[in-house]
């Protein structure tokens, strides 16, 4: 509960951040962010959601994003693991750096 009330007091710190708000206006540049709400819904409400979408549409670095920020928003980021996998080491390596400089953050 602790961790939970912090990561979401950082959370609405970092939304006030320029940097975040510029990344974030990219970020709804991309296809899934229009999606936002439904597939927020969606994993809210089923055990079992597969998404599907063209190479670079937000998949891999925008939906756990969008997870995440549910959680921090309501207060429940304390009790949040997302895992994302890919088949290669590289490509891995690759979404963890963008997700993480998304968020400023170091991976």
């Amino acid at each position: 509960e602790k961790i939970s009330k912090r990561l979401q007091r950082e959370f609405k710190d970092q939304q006030r951040w320029p940097k975040y708000k510029e990344m974030r206006q990219q970020r709804s540049k991309l296809p899934s962010f229009q999606m936002q709400k439904e597939i927020v819904s969606l994993v809210d409400n089923n055990q079992v959601v597969v998404i599907s979408g063209a190479t670079g549409c937000g998949k891999s670095t925008q939906v756990p994003q969008f997870l995440l920020d549910h959680f921090l928003r309501s207060g429940k980021g304390g009790f949040c693991n997302i895992v994302c996998t890919q088949p290669r080491r590289i490509a891995a390596i690759g979404v963890a750096e963008r997700v993480a400089s998304e968020r400023g953050e170091q991976c």
